[in-house]
């Protein structure tokens, strides 16, 4: 059990320090006065979300690090079935899940990020990653890093490169301390719901008229037993979200798993287009 104050409000962690599916230096933990405190609002003003399957459940944990002073609450949202035609790509598969997460500096009890799994463009198979921050400005461009060791991250460690747009973090809309966001496509990736894009002096509260259809999803543990079923036994697209260090950019890791030979080979595909543009642009 750990303490931890974030907002002026004392919150107990319950430690998970068996599960595998975590970097050694972080620590798996739960505490669910805070994830439902802080779990997102998730609008679907086009029936995107829930057409033709809802979600089953959102599925959070925290990936505490105690000796930097930080702490990660990752939301999946899964759903059972994606139905789904995108630019003439059929996408449709069994399985989908989408992350969200909210970082807090321990140090001062501030939330200091929010990342969203988003769209992006072809090149990146349609995904990328929404960032709210601390900085002043807004910024876009790629971001390389490398999924974790096979120690705990079951595909290993492979190169990763995906779109990111990253602006301030009082551009996000909250409600009651929960960042609003809308899902925007049939592979049902977010965006956050930016205030300067409101009308003037719009009450929060009337979010319900302006974007209607909320999500009622339950919220659930994303436990190590959930991990091993998704990682292992869903046997059409897999589990393949590296979730073991979500503190640094671009902080939602994905790659295929072995099994998802197609999509592999896409991601594989679009590397070598993305690396041979960058050698041609940058003659």
């Amino acid at each position: 059990m750990a303490s931890i104050v974030i907002e002026g409000r004392e919150y107990k962690l319950s430690l998970d320090p068996f599960d595998p599916f975590v970097s050694p230096q972080y620590t798996v933990a739960f505490c669910d006065e805070l994830a439902a405190r802080y779990r997102p609002i998730i609008l679907d003003p086009q029936g995107y979300g829930r057409i033709p399957v809802s979600p089953d459940f959102m599925a959070y944990r925290l990936v505490y690090d105690e000796g930097q002073k930080r702490l990660c609450i990752i939301y999946e949202i899964y759903w059972r079935r994606q139905d789904c035609t995108w630019r003439e790509f059929n996408k449709d598969h069994n399985h989908d899940y989408e992350q969200i997460q909210i970082h807090f500096d321990l140090s001062t009890g501030a939330m200091n990020h929010v990342v969203l799994a988003s769209d992006g463009p072809p090149i990146y198979g349609g995904h990328g990653v929404e960032i709210y921050s601390r900085r002043n400005d807004v910024w876009s461009g790629e971001m390389r890093s490398y999924t974790a060791s096979v120690n705990s991250y079951p595909w290993g460690r492979h190169l990763y490169e995906i779109w990111v747009v990253e602006q301030p973090l009082h551009n996000l809309l909250f409600r009651r301390r929960r960042p609003v966001v809308r899902i925007t496509t049939c592979f049902h990736v977010f965006t956050g719901i930016v205030r300067d894009r409101l009308p003037p002096d719009f009450p929060v509260m009337a979010l319900d008229v302006l974007f209607p259809h909320e999500l009622e999803i339950p919220l659930c543990r994303l436990t190590r037993q959930i991990l091993w079923k998704w990682y292992y036994q869903h046997m059409e697209n897999r589990f393949g979200h590296d979730l073991s260090h979500p503190f640094n950019p671009p902080h939602i890791l994905y790659v295929p798993s072995p099994s998802a030979i197609i999509p592999r080979l896409l991601y594989t595909f679009l590397g070598i287009v993305a690396t041979v543009r960058r050698a041609l642009t940058s003659r």
